[in-house]
């Protein structure tokens, strides 16, 4: 079976589109949205964490909570790949033989030792952005495409295709420029969260 797997696609339309064309390409047999776009009422009676079949579960941060990175922590304003005993430990006793996530919007395949494969597909739509909360931080993908991934899995193999595809987004820069987010635009154009860093 192939899965198409995208997350953070945060309103960026024309990111989306150039995604789903290319997921049409490559045949796949079904499609997993791991969240975070801008239907909020509709998302909040979802529940935090799905079975998705075949050893599969799939969550937006960790299977018990939205909000929280589950390969990620905080070092030096920046999200830094976490250790495997914390991603163990946020893991909990999930029992799956794959968990796919989000929230980041960074590219990771992770195998914990004796534990499950994880994989973030990064962000469809939004490749930067800046956390200003109790632990202020960025998360910056280093290039504009749009992101996704492809899991190719039956009974005795898992494989994992990180796919970052080019659209136009120096319109979607000129359009958050025009919104009056220049923080954003430069974001959307570069991969980068701010000039210089």
């Amino acid at each position: 079976m192939r899965i198409a797997v995208i997350a953070d696609i945060h309103g960026n339309l024309p990111a989306l589109e150039v995604v789903l064309a290319d997921i049409d390409r490559r045949a796949v047999d079904r499609t997993i949205n791991l969240g975070d776009y801008d239907h909020r009422s509709w998302l909040a009676a979802l529940p935090t964490s799905a079975d998705a079949n075949h050893g599969i579960l799939a969550c937006h941060g960790t299977p018990t909570n939205d909000n929280q990175y589950l390969v990620e922590e905080v070092y030096d304003r920046r999200l830094v790949r976490a250790g495997a005993t914390t991603i163990r430990d946020r893991l909990g006793d999930v029992q799956a033989r794959v968990v796919l996530c989000g929230h980041s919007h960074q590219q990771h395949l992770i195998q914990i030792p004796d534990g499950p494969l994880i994989l973030n597909p990064g962000s469809v739509g939004c490749p930067s952005y800046d956390d200003p909360g109790n632990d202020p931080h960025v998360s910056e993908a280093g290039s504009p495409h749009a992101r996704y991934a492809v899991l190719t899995i039956d009974e005795r193999q898992v494989s994992a295709d990180m796919i970052a595809v080019t659209y136009d987004w120096k319109a979607a820069a000129t359009r958050a420029e025009k919104n009056d987010r220049p923080e954003w635009a430069y974001g959307l154009r570069t991969g980068w969260f701010i000039a210089g860093r």
